[in-house]
């Protein structure tokens, strides 16, 4: 026999084996075995333990970066409506502006043509509109193109209607 062979070879040498326990196969006991499937099924456990919190904690970590997301977009889109509100306010100022302008504008011209007719009543006269009348009239009668106007004088001061002989039937007296 060779020198160093431990007492487990020495016993399968000669026929026997070293543990008691063990198999035919010569392997592990089944004590062994069910310690190794003991391990194995806690290992197996603790795994699946650490996969669930590890999941749970993924998905609360989701959830979070989900809601801090929603207020970003919420604080972004409050943004976009103040915005839009400061320009609406300032198309409504200049809006505002432009019709005060515009009234301004207005009442000028409004104040303007008082100050006119207020000139011309004031100097206006029945001889000035009578001479009027009858340049207007020369002009008429001299144009060539309307000479089938017919001057009525009536009225005082000679001033005459002017009726055109088409329309006769349109322009009769008020009863």
């Amino acid at each position: 026999m060779p020198v160093g062979n431990s007492a487990a070879s020495r016993d399968k040498a000669v026929g026997g084996s070293a543990d008691p326990a063990a198999g035919e196969d010569g392997g592990t006991s089944i004590a062994g075995k069910l310690i190794l499937w003991g391990i194995a099924a806690v290992l197996t456990l603790v795994l699946l333990v650490g996969v669930v919190i590890g999941l749970s904690a993924a998905v609360r970590a989701y959830g979070r970066a989900e809601e801090r997301a929603d207020a970003e977009n919420s604080v972004t889109l409050t943004h976009i409506a103040i915005r839009r509100a400061q320009q609406q306010a300032r198309i409504t100022r200049a809006q505002i502006a432009a019709t005060q302008a515009d009234a301004q504008k207005r009442f000028a011209e409004a104040v303007g043509i008082r100050r006119a007719q207020n000139e011309i009543s004031s100097t206006l006269t029945g001889h000035y509109l009578q001479y009027e009348a009858i340049q207007a009239q020369k002009a008429v009668a001299t144009s060539g193109k309307n000479n089938t106007l017919i001057y009525v004088p009536s009225g005082s001061n000679g001033v005459p209607l002017i009726q055109d002989p088409q329309n006769v039937n349109r322009l009769r007296p008020l009863p």
